[in-house]
């Protein structure tokens, strides 16, 4: 009995570590990325517009409330949005790396040819 008990935890734990996080629902529209940031929500988030400066290679972080600038992105402060990355600025373009809520782990395009983009929760479309 003992070793059932131990076998059916240790089946328990694997399947845990396993489970599939939750992917959120969202969309953002890339405005412009030069010299300012902008970007418009269509869905998802709590904000309709963001438009803000960012020096080459500063990380910041977009998630549904909004952009923050900050020394630990991992904080705790995510803990109520449905999705979170961070991005910087990167070789003419943006660079991302999920935190929580999108199918994909990171994302990097380039500002020229310049065309409206769309991030989302599965990556970057053209609009």
């Amino acid at each position: 009995m003992k070793h059932i008990t131990i076998i059916l935890v240790t089946i328990f734990f694997v399947f845990s570590l396993n489970e599939e996080k939750p992917i959120a629902k969202f969309e953002i529209e890339v405005v412009s990325m030069y010299p300012k940031i902008e970007l418009k929500s269509i869905k998802g988030c709590n904000w309709e517009t963001l438009s803000f400066t960012a020096k080459s290679y500063q990380t910041f972080v977009i998630d549904q409330t909004g952009v923050s600038f900050l020394k630990t992105p991992y904080s705790t402060a995510f803990n109520k949005s449905s999705f979170a990355f961070k991005a910087s600025r990167a070789e003419g373009g943006l660079k991302m790396e999920s935190i929580k809520g999108t199918a994909w782990k990171s994302l990097s395009f380039d500002r020229k040819p310049f065309s409206k983009l769309i991030i989302n929760e599965t990556g970057v479309h053209k609009k």
